[in-house]
């Protein structure tokens, strides 16, 4: 969240998570988290996004960063090195999740002339098929988009509810962060199912009598839909205030959560 504050708070933290100052488009003072930043790929990107209480460069985001640190991905963002590939979401379009193990979520295209920029544009799958054109030849906009006749696997439209869109190599198993949310929740198994990238599958169930692999990223979900017949992914006991973990990770000589030792009161 981003709230209003009067300037000298920069710098410090709260709940272990450092507060950083900066200016909103109305030049009003605000404070986002470090978290925050990182979310939207503004840590480690080269530019200073911190201001101290004389509005002058703090570079609390860009403070513990080197060159080694840094990967530089197909558009020409650079992010954390070890923010890339690691199942979360850590930059703008969560791009840093778009090309891992040899398989890529979402398209990469060349931007239309009317924006004038000659790095390769980034298109995640929640921007796919949706009626807006980003890519110079359409590639995110294909005829079977809208055609019924040519649809296989699909699913209703997560920004556009009213197109019934096909489900894509490239929009199937993406991470579960905002710009990678390509159905609505109803049709999860539609696109976080039958993974083509083995490593993103966390389990195999029947659905709907067939037996069929499950994204990792449905362990566990927490939406009000189910995925297996049996409802294996959602078996997921509450073992701290902030530790749910799946049943068939528990006592598995592998700590999965920092406060598995915490608790719940």
């Amino acid at each position: 969240a981003v709230v209003s504050t009067q300037s000298g708070h920069y710098g410090r933290a709260l709940c272990n998570n450092y507060l950083c100052q900066n200016k909103n488009d109305k030049n009003e003072s605000i404070i986002l988290t470090l978290t925050r930043l990182r979310e939207v790929g503004y840590i480690c990107n080269g530019v200073n996004d911190c201001l101290d209480a004389t509005n002058t460069t703090l570079k609390l985001d860009e403070s513990k960063c080197r060159a080694e640190d840094k990967t530089r991905l197909l558009s020409g963002v650079e992010v954390e090195t070890s923010k890339v590939c690691d199942d979360e979401c850590d930059s703008e379009n969560c791009e840093d999740e778009a090309v891992c193990n040899n398989f890529t979520y979402g398209l990469y295209c060349e931007y239309p002339a009317f924006r004038n920029n000659s790095a390769l544009a980034y298109v995640p799958p929640r921007r796919i098929c949706d009626e807006t054109w980003d890519c110079k030849d359409y590639d995110d906009e294909r005829d079977d988009c809208y055609q019924e006749t040519l649809k296989n696997d699909t699913c209703i439209h997560h920004r556009q509810k009213k197109i019934t869109a096909p489900v894509y190599n490239y929009t199937r198993c993406g991470v579960l962060g905002f710009y990678n949310i390509y159905c609505q929740d109803k049709d999860l198994k539609k696109y976080q199912t039958n993974c083509t990238d083995s490593s993103r599958v966390g389990l195999t169930c029947e659905i709907d009598g067939y037996r069929s692999a499950v994204s990792k990223y449905l362990i566990c979900h927490g939406k009000s839909v189910n995925i297996c017949d049996d409802k294996i992914e959602i078996q997921c006991p509450v073992l701290s205030k902030s530790c749910v973990q799946h049943r068939h990770l528990m006592c598995d000589n592998v700590t999965d959560c920092d406060s598995a030792l915490i608790p719940l009161l």
